[in-house]
């Protein structure tokens, strides 16, 4: 380690992999060390070391109690350990170091090593009162505050004028129904109105009049008061529009385009609302003056525009003021009824508590806001301060520390403090994480701090990679605003007076690109481990749907958050719609393509595939899968990924619901079948045999819940289930449920739905000893991989924010300001709204470049970056910067040397995954060691190894299989029973019919185009797979007649109308069992549409073709057809409606088509 200052207080800035938590640690032992040399005890017990997660706290306790352990070694190991902490610990001796680690062990229940939520918590614990807790309260899970969100929407609504006043908190965006406005407006992830509010509500009335009021001043001081234009003052101005002469063509006749603009213009002044003309494109070029449609706008068109204009801005000042007002009446509301209903409950979040801590440290008198009062609630004196990761410390998490802070730091107290961070890695600005907190505290306790230091060298890394990230960030100002439209760098400088009478920094009139590379500091990195080898390749995908190029942000899912595919079976389903040309990759498969040869060629490198959303990762995950390639999904269905966990849910759910037949298929077969001891579904004769089965196996398993309890059944479960022969990743995932069911031991659950939403909502750690691990850039912080395969490199930066936004630019007070930002439309007349707009886009600017940077530097030796074939769209992002960085740094004297330049290769390069277009090396990586005995596949000595054959198969429910043809209503899997009729189910039963028609259906899902049956082994290659799954979907097996039959349906679609529709188009894209939702007025739709074939032009869809494949139209007449078509219409309609709705096409471009495929026809609907 590079020697660091030892003094008392001092603030690390630590890079990643630079021995954070190494420092940290030592620094504690010095403090512990100091107090010994004083003649005093080191009570370590004095020392509060806060963090931000368990483990992470964990891993720091480890640490301290490890180099005590190490330095108080005698012997050539003691005397190398104690060299080694000289640098921060000095020279301390071997008795020093045991006295210190005779303290720690004397004191280890007494030390305040943990989270700072936990600290909080027990804050809280001490002095509810204070913190305003009733006598009664406990941490409530991510459900159980979703329960009373729930609760407090019901009441809202009850307000006759709930949905009015909702209306006024809408950003922007349609609502599907108030419930869903009402279940944004409280929050639950992100910054929703109500933390605004509640955030704001901090400084008392003086701060929400401060931050919501604000538009009221506007109007206040520009005197357009309350009034509209009044109906005489607009008709004056239609006529003096209206006899303005428009400019004439050469050839003397008025023009065109200004006639029909013009006429809008009037009849908005005539008939419409004043507020229309924002959306006008010609009356902006009035205002502005210049040109319109090539002609010069005449000076008295300038004049009225100008006046009118005014009179516009007033128009929409009033609306906005009238939105905030809204707000004020609705969030107080809102926030009283979910205080009251939490105190009911006595349920509350860590947020909640940590937000009560900072209220009351703020509040005078209050004893958290007094250090003394506070230790001695807390039985206990905190002498000293550390707190690790402070760029992720909200303002209210620091408000909270605050009096901590300012006695530690404070001129009556000697005390120590460490603050260690790193701004770079500030990943969490939308949950409140504040990296100007540490720049803050190194200003205002300047006298009290010792120079800054910063930990540069990494002991992670290769220096191939630590060149690769100087590199991409270490000319971020040259390198970043070229990639921008130069309109997002230009200064809002009209807005200043205005900012100045409100008391706001000057600065936030700045380019949000400019202010966030301004505070994103970067310094040269370098690699302790200068004989490292590495590489970093680069390779090509094509254009995925997850890309967003340009266009208004979407809806931060980080954690990955939030509404993303949640089944791998629905992944592998989205995966293979993506659509790219065949032999081409989209990045999902060219990432688990790219992993399973590094797994192949490296099987004992960790391998970490970092996305942005758990939607990428479930695809990358069932895409591993089919390349039989063990990895554990880190992202939200931690436990839901496992076969076993699955059987076991589905068993719960046929205890809780008799007639659920899918449950019953699933616990009917293979290992779970000797758990339940249920015989095939499929075996029994009739529906009725088979239902009755299924109620005397739950009445059966009720009485047992009853007797024994959920956990001792759940560990029969699985002591059946290990004994069948689970992996050790299924066998962990199974333990965990069975630890689920421990904790809920004394909750009353009515029914096993009730243990069933606790499963899903688990987010214990449940990740495994695979060497594949795929998870979000969020989650992966904190670890690190040998190799690192990168996915999200297209997603655009500082795409415009939309919804409800803040103006937040001291690193320690709330908000200044807050409003919904409205459209860019609005913002023209309003550029006031543009203030809060680009201070919310250089919020998430700073947390997409720290978000690259942490997934850069978890790599050890390796960096694999996925880059899309085609660098489209206005907007920057991660793959467009690194290859302008990595190309503009070519003769930069490094381990990288001259390379060929990426965008260069990036032209000609292979969609397909098999090789790199881009390469750099740095010696050769170390190959596998032999091992002599090689571990049982699939065992716990070898994880990564999948096993043989699957020991549990599992259907995902809702993802994945075909529902009963084509509907768009909600329906049963089993709508047409195949059990109705006794025996093998002839025809007349419509049970026949129906199977018939789900094996066509799997077989087309596969039939991208004509090449995929245009030969009697493709046709095969399609059959088998197709019947399968129609058989598991059905629950019933396909006859060699159906399969027949099939086979010659699939042979004639070969030639003919139906080939000819088949057949690939140029700049077609064809998408299969393409699932939606779409809420309307009349309620729920979705459905699953059969085949969707998209026209694009330039990468954007211009056109669709909906097409409906259709069985059993054999024989009959044209009437007959006429009156089978005829209820798909509708069906179509709606499919039609929904695609509209999807890809922002005019619903007219889409054409819709029936495929009567036995029959040998095409039909346009």
């Amino acid at each position: 380690m590079t020697a660091i200052s030892s003094e008392a207080c001092s603030v690390v800035i630590a890079n990643a992999g630079s021995g954070k938590t190494w420092t940290l640690a030592n620094r504690i032992v010095r403090w512990c060390i100091d107090e010994l040399r004083a003649g005093r005890p080191p009570e370590p017990a004095r020392i509060l070391a806060v963090t931000f997660t368990r483990k992470a706290a964990g891993e720091i306790l480890a640490r301290i109690l490890a180099h005590a352990a190490q330095g108080a070694s005698s012997g050539a190991s003691g005397e190398k350990a104690r060299a080694d902490f000289a640098s921060v610990v000095g020279n301390a001796t071997a008795d020093e170091y045991l006295s210190v680690l005779e303290a720690l062990c004397g004191e280890l229940h007494r030390l305040q090593v943990g989270t700072i939520d936990g600290f909080f918590h027990r804050v809280a614990s001490a002095l509810p009162d204070a913190v305003g807790l009733p006598p009664e309260w406990t941490v409530g899970d991510e459900r159980d505050i979703d329960e009373i969100r729930a609760e407090v929407a019901a009441t809202i609504l009850a307000d006759p004028a709930a949905e009015e006043l909702l209306d006024l908190l809408e950003d922007g965006e349609p609502k599907p129904s108030v419930t869903t406005a009402i279940t944004k407006l409280l929050g639950g992830s992100g910054q929703s109105p109500l933390d605004m509010y509640r955030a704001t509500s901090a400084k008392g009335q003086a701060g929400i009049d401060r931050a919501w009021r604000w538009v009221e001043r506007l109007l206040s001081v520009e005197k357009f008061g309350e009034n509209a234009l009044g109906a005489e003052q607009r008709a004056d101005l239609a006529a003096r529009f209206a006899a303005l002469e428009l400019p004439k063509t050469k050839k003397g006749a008025p023009n065109a385009s200004w006639m029909k603009q013009h006429a809008a213009l009037l009849a908005i002044l005539t008939e419409g609302e004043l507020r229309d003309l924002a959306d006008l494109p010609y009356f902006a070029a009035l205002f502005e003056g210049g040109l319109y449609s090539k002609e010069s706008v005449p000076n008295e068109f300038h004049e009225l525009a100008v006046l009118l204009a005014a009179h516009l801005r007033a128009e929409l000042l009033r609306d906005l003021a009238s939105r905030l007002k809204g707000a004020l009446r609705v969030l107080p509301q809102a926030s009283a009824a979910l205080a009251v209903a939490q105190a009911e409950k006595g349920l509350y979040s860590f947020s909640d508590i940590g937000r009560g801590v900072a209220r009351a440290a703020q509040r005078p008198g209050s004893p958290v806001a007094d250090a003394n009062a506070l230790r001695t609630a807390l039985g206990c004196d905190i002498r000293d301060l550390a707190i690790d990761e402070a760029q992720d410390t909200s303002v209210e998490q620091f408000l909270a520390m605050r009096p901590l802070l300012e006695e530690v730091l404070g001129a009556t107290r000697s005390g120590r403090f460490l603050l260690v961070g790193d701004p770079k890695q500030s990943i969490y600005g939308w949950r409140g994480g504040t990296p100007g907190l540490i720049a803050h505290i190194e200003e205002s306790y300047a006298s009290r701090l010792s120079p800054g230091v910063a930990l540069t060298r990494s002991f992670r890394s290769s220096p191939l990679v630590m060149d690769f990230v100087n590199r991409v960030f270490g000319k971020l100002s040259d390198d970043l605003p070229p990639l921008v439209e130069s309109a997002q760098l230009v200064d809002l400088v009209k807005v200043a007076p205005w900012l100045k009478s409100e008391d706001l920094a000057l600065e936030s009139t700045e380019s949000a690109f400019k202010r966030a590379v301004a505070r994103w500091p970067f310094a040269h990195h370098e690699s302790a481990k200068s004989t490292l080898a590495g590489r970093i390749d680069a390779y090509a995908c094509a254009k995925t749907t997850t890309t967003t190029d340009e266009g208004t942000a979407e809806s931060e899912t980080v954690e990955v958050d939030t509404s993303e595919v949640d089944t791998v079976g629905g992944a592998a389903q989205a995966c293979a719609e993506d659509g790219a040309p065949s032999g081409e990759l989209d990045a999902c498969a060219c990432a688990a393509e790219i992993a399973a040869r590094v797994h192949r060629e490296f099987p004992e490198h960790s391998l970490g595939i970092l996305v942005r959303t758990n939607k990428e990762g479930n695809e990358i995950i069932a895409q591993l899968k089919s390349r039989s390639v063990a990895a554990s999904d880190e992202g939200r269905a931690t436990l839901l990924d496992s076969p076993a966990v699955a059987g076991i849910v589905a068993m719960l759910r046929l205890i809780d619901d008799p007639s659920d037949r899918v449950s019953h298929f699933m616990v009917s077969r293979g290992p779970m079948a000797l758990a339940t001891k249920l015989a095939p579904i499929e075996s029994h004769n009739t529906s009725a045999e088979a239902g009755a089965a299924a109620r005397a196996f739950a009445v059966r398993m009720r009485a047992r819940l009853a007797d024994e309890g959920l956990t001792a059944v759940l560990r029969g479960v699985s002591v059946v289930l290990t004994n069948a022969g689970l992996s050790a990743r299924d066998a962990g995932r199974v333990a965990r449920v069975v630890a689920i069911a421990e904790d809920l031991a004394d909750v009353p659950m009515a029914r096993t739905l009730d243990f069933i939403d606790a499963i899903e909502a688990d987010k214990a750690d449940a990740s495994s000893s695979d060497k594949v691990r795929v998870m979000t850039v969020h989650k992966s912080k904190g670890l690190e991989f040998d190799e690192v395969i990168l996915v999200s490199l297209d997603k655009g930066w500082g795409a415009t924010p939309t919804g409800w936004a803040m103006l937040a630019t001291s690193a320690t007070e709330p908000p200044q300001l807050v409003s919904p930002l409205a459209n860019e439309q609005v913002r023209k007349w309003i550029p006031e709204l543009c203030v809060l707009e680009r201070d919310e886009r250089r919020r998430r600017l700073l947390d997409d470049l720290s978000s690259l940077y942490v997934a850069l530097t978890r790599a050890r030796i390796g960096l694999h970056l996925v880059i899309a074939h085609k660098q489209a769209g206005k907007l920057p992002s991660a793959a467009k910067l690194i290859m302008r960085a990595v190309d503009g740094a070519a003769n930069s004297k490094d381990t990288l040397g001259a390379m060929e330049p990426m965008a260069t290769a990036l032209t000609s390069a292979k969609l397909d995954g098999s090789r790199p277009f881009w390469s750099a090396r740095l010696g050769v990586l170390a190959a596998q060691k032999p091992q002599l005995i090689a571990p049982l596949a699939g065992s716990a000595l070898n994880p990564s190894v999948p096993n043989p054959r699957p020991l549990i198969t599992i259907v995902a429910r809702g993802g994945g299989h075909a529902p009963s043809p084509s509907t768009h209503a909600p329906a049963s899997s089993w709508e047409i029973d195949p059990f109705a009729a006794d025996g093998d189910g002839r025809d007349s039963s419509g049970a026949i019919i129906a199977l018939r028609g789900v094996l066509m259906h799997e077989c087309f899902r596969e039939v991208l185009s004509l090449d995929a049956i245009d030969s009697a082994q493709k046709r095969e290659a399609i059959l088998g797979p197709a019947a399968l799954r129609a058989s598991i979907e059905k629950g019933q097996v396909i006859s060699t007649k159906l399969i027949d039959e099939a086979r010659a349906v699939l042979e004639r679609c070969a030639t003919g109308a139906i080939a000819q529709a088949l057949r690939p188009t140029a700049g077609v894209r064809v998408r299969t069992e393409l699932p939606f939702v779409r809420e309307t007025a009349e309620g729920l739709v979705h459905g699953r549409i059969d085949r969707l074939e998209l026209t694009e032009r330039d990468g954007v869809v211009v056109a669709a073709t909906i097409v409906d494949f259709k069985t059993g139209a054999v024989g009959a007449d044209q009437r007959a057809m006429r009156e089978k078509i005829a209820p798909y219409a509708q069906q179509l309609s709606a499919y039609a409606d929904a695609v509209a709705e999807m890809y922002g096409i005019d619903r007219a471009k889409i054409d819709l088509r029936l495929l009567f495929v036995d029959r040998g026809e095409v039909v346009e609907v």
